[in-house]
């Protein structure tokens, strides 16, 4: 069985063999990494910069969320571990997953 881990980008880049050490699936057979970004925020619908700021998910970001999670498991993804920063906007997408 191979491990799926799914990394949520928040305006960062990660390296593939970073995340794959720092899990310990280094000299593990290769699995699958589905990278996801977070759902609009509710500063992204005011057309506002976000940056380090914590505004959480709006209406929409929710949505989008769900509607990626259901993509996914109707793609035959489960997930072995999840990777993603501290922000609310992030963490509540992840959730989702």
């Amino acid at each position: 069985r191979h491990q799926v881990m799914i990394v949520l980008m928040d305006a960062a880049l990660c390296s593939w063999n970073f995340v794959r050490a720092r899990s310990g699936v280094l000299n593990q057979p290769t699995g699958s990494l589905v990278l996801v970004r977070h759902g609009q925020s509710v500063w992204d619908s005011s057309d506002l910069f976000t940056g380090w700021a914590d505004p959480d998910l709006s209406e929409l970001g929710v949505r989008q969320a769900k509607g990626v999670a259901r993509s996914l498991r109707e793609s035959g993804y489960s997930f072995d571990v999840a990777y993603t920063s501290v922000l609310k906007r992030s963490v509540h997408t992840t959730w989702m997953l």
